[in-house]
């Protein structure tokens, strides 16, 4: 591919799946843009690294998604080991708050990340629509164990659900 192809390949691909890598970063982050946007540049970052690496032997969605999780996961053992002290002011309380106006939204966010990491990454790609066939694959498991596993986790959700 020639440089300039390549580039528009890769922002093609990007535009596609931005609403998806942002889901990814909601759900292996505190939520804060700063942490979401971070998160983001990481994983585009390492897709534009390992993009001459993709040969299409797979879809590109599953590709893009195994690329993003391995980066998410990463990213959130590493935040997991750094100290977090942080000093909230007023107006950014506010502007959180703001953000999170949708409050089903934000219990659902507040219950996955209750879930353990490998179901939070069948969550991530249940919400995002992928075909079962693509989850195995980005999994590396069979259909019928992610069937099961989607099935597994509706029913974890509701019993946190149920428990507050």
């Amino acid at each position: 591919m020639k440089k300039n192809s390549r580039e528009e390949a890769f922002e093609a691909a990007l535009q596609k799946y931005e609403s998806a890598l942002y889901k990814i970063c909601l759900i292996y982050t505190d939520r804060t843009p700063e942490n979401v946007d971070d998160l983001y540049q990481e994983i585009v970052y390492n897709l534009w690294r390992s993009y001459p690496s993709f040969k299409g032997e797979s879809k590109l969605t599953t590709w893009v998604y195994g690329v993003a999780l391995n980066v998410a996961r990463r990213h959130r053992d590493n935040q997991m080991r750094m100290p977090q002290f942080v000093g909230l002011s007023p107006a950014i309380c506010e502007e959180l708050a703001e953000e999170r106006s949708d409050g089903q939204l934000q219990r659902l966010y507040e219950l996955i990340d209750r879930l353990p990491r490998d179901d939070r990454k069948v969550v991530t790609l249940y919400l995002e629509g992928e075909s079962v066939k693509n989850m195995a694959k980005a999994l590396h498991c069979t259909e019928r164990t992610v069937d099961r596993r989607i099935h597994d986790i509706k029913e974890k959700l509701k019993k946190l659900n149920e428990e507050d």
